[in-house]
């Protein structure tokens, strides 16, 4: 994997991905993606994760926005 400041490049080869979710893991920790249809809600909305491996528990939870882009 790459290092660009802020950012971490990870080939799509490497993440753990199914229908509706995708996981980056790294050596402390994983991001997990996932499309979710909360209760009340029309349309499913995508979540993300972190999961600490160390301390084995989820740390923190959020709720993505997301945006189709092409990238050159």
């Amino acid at each position: 994997m790459i290092k660009k400041s802020k950012f971490q490049t990870i080939k799509t080869s490497e993440l753990d991905t199914g229908e509706d979710y995708f996981t980056a893991r790294f050596e402390d920790y994983e991001l997990g993606f996932q499309i979710i249809l909360f209760e009340g809600e029309e349309k499913p909305r995508m979540t993300m994760s972190k999961y600490d491996f160390k301390n084995n528990k989820f740390l923190e939870h959020y709720a993505c926005t997301v945006i189709y882009a092409y990238i050159d």
